[in-house]
């Protein structure tokens, strides 16, 4: 049987929103759920908030599972927040409070559910609070000390933080023979529960009194839980499902943003470029190298506008003197070209590959050109210009150091350890699907996905010349302070 260490890692309500999930099955909690939400609205009601010069008030679900029963927690609590913060309102010269909430449960929890379904829930200008995932048992701290104005859990106390250990002695009087489940056991047994029931309500107590005031990510999470668990934990850790181009965070809450390799993305691909027979109609290609003048220029635009935004928001939400670090896919001053030279423009991955890969599926009959034509990877390499220019537009940030490097592409070490063309195609085609295949699979299917990817390593292993000459390609470190 599992311990509680590993026990954190399985037990997990049914993930997913099919016929048998938890979502879709969860009618008992969600009566339980109704028939205190007026002690729930109560208890918020007669609260003092002790807010401070944050105006920021933070909430936490304990136990939170995914489905509609997590969003109506939240819901009850964050609606009674604003009846109370609306009647106080003209008491004080202080700014309406932000709400952040945290969504907490075990690693094994589907967060990748919750995350997606959350992201339509308070996604937009609209949206009524900034939210969290935080993984990690509530037998256990969670969060810092004096951190949290309120903590709900509903229909997840009654799961112990482990089977009793004398229960697992065969055997002995609390052997539980021939049972699942402690109903009709020997009162051995049933001690032995309660015992470890009692262990455990005073654990959680203990925890969730000092955060008082008076949560793929479900592979992150399982990792994490590794990375900082137990009592020598170097920090406390959440997750937060957005879109960096927007804001994520409540004003003035962070101190160190850090970002690598992450902004040379899109928030998507430029509108121009998706217009059939224009001069921006980038047929015959799946990225910009080599493209006609008005698509790189499209692709600059969008480049710019989201930089920019990105900057706004990270404006907004990290505290004066407070550090912005970027690391990014990018080019150098004076280079007009995304990618600096012949052979680093072969081997691109973007580049003669991707496109020779997606005219085999025209070629075959499997797509038509209009199909090819209409798929773009959303990515631009920003020259140092570019992004001091973003940076002063938007204000608020002193660039500190801005620096060029220039990095061996990893596939060159490739080149040494993978003798046989076959097995670099692989390698190369491994590559490029580490970072396209869920925009591919979203737009062709995963069939014609795994028959392109297939198309793009048989490519790289016929063209002899990747196995003989060296590439590099460029990255932008940027360290910025808020001014």
């Amino acid at each position: 049987m599992y311990s509680s260490r590993s026990l954190e890692y399985v037990l997990s309500m049914q993930g997913g929103d099919d016929d048998h999930s938890y979502a879709k099955n969860s009618y008992g909690p969600a009566a339980a759920l109704a028939s205190s939400k007026t002690m729930l609205t109560s208890a918020i009601d007669s609260i003092k908030l002790t807010i401070g010069g944050s105006s920021l008030i933070k909430i936490a679900d304990l136990g939170c599972a995914v489905g509609d029963n997590t969003f109506s927690t939240v819901d009850t609590v964050i609606d009674a927040l604003s009846r109370k913060l609306t009647v106080s309102d003209g008491k004080s010269d202080q700014p309406e409070p932000e709400l952040e909430v945290f969504f907490s449960d075990l690693p094994s929890n589907d967060f990748n559910t919750l995350f997606r379904s959350l992201e339509d829930k308070v996604n937009g200008s609209s949206k009524k609070y900034f939210a969290a995932g935080v993984p990690g048992s509530f037998y256990g701290r969670l969060f810092p000390k004096g951190e949290l104005h309120v903590v709900v859990t509903t229909s997840a106390l009654q799961w112990l933080s482990q089977v009793p250990e004398k229960v697992m002695e065969k055997g002995s009087k609390t052997w539980n023979k021939g049972r699942a489940w402690i109903q009709g056991a020997e009162g051995e047994v049933v001690e032995a529960y309660a015992e470890q029931s009692d262990k455990d309500l005073v654990q959680f107590l203990k925890c969730t009194f000092s955060d008082l005031p008076s949560n793929d990510f479900n592979t992150l999470f399982r990792s994490l839980e590794d990375k900082v668990n137990g009592s020598s934990k170097k920090y406390f850790a959440a997750g937060v499902p957005g879109s960096f181009y927007g804001r994520l965070f409540p004003k003035g809450e962070l101190h160190v943003v850090v970002t690598t390799s992450a902004l040379q993305w899109l928030s998507q691909v430029p509108e121009k470029v998706m217009e059939k027979g224009s001069k921006t109609w980038n047929k015959g290609r799946a990225w910009i190298q080599g493209a006609e003048g008005e698509v790189v220029e499209a692709y600059a635009e969008q480049s710019d506008k989201d930089l920019v935004q990105f900057l706004k928001c990270r404006k907004e939400e990290i505290v004066e003197g407070g550090v912005l670090f970027m690391l990014m896919g990018g080019r150098p001053s004076g280079l007009v070209s995304q990618v600096s030279d012949h052979d680093s423009g072969l081997r691109h991955l973007f580049t003669i590959l991707m496109d020779q890969a997606w005219q085999d599926l025209v070629d075959e009959g499997l797509i038509e050109e209009e199909k090819r034509d209409g798929f773009n990877i959303p990515v631009y390499l920003r020259s140092t210009e570019e992004i001091a220019a973003a940076v002063d537009r938007c204000g608020g940030f002193r660039i500190e150091k801005m620096e060029v490097l220039k990095i061996a592409d990893p596939m060159n070490a490739k080149q040494q350890e993978l003798k046989d063309p076959e097995s670099y195609g692989r390698a190369m085609s491994n590559s490029v699907q580490a970072g396209l295949k869920p925009i591919v699979e979203a737009y062709l299917g995963p069939d014609l996905t795994r028959k392109l990817f297939k198309q793009y390593a048989v490519r790289a292993a016929t063209n002899k010349e990747f196995l003989k000459e060296n590439s590099f390609y460029y990255m932008i470190a940027v360290s910025a302070i808020r001014v």
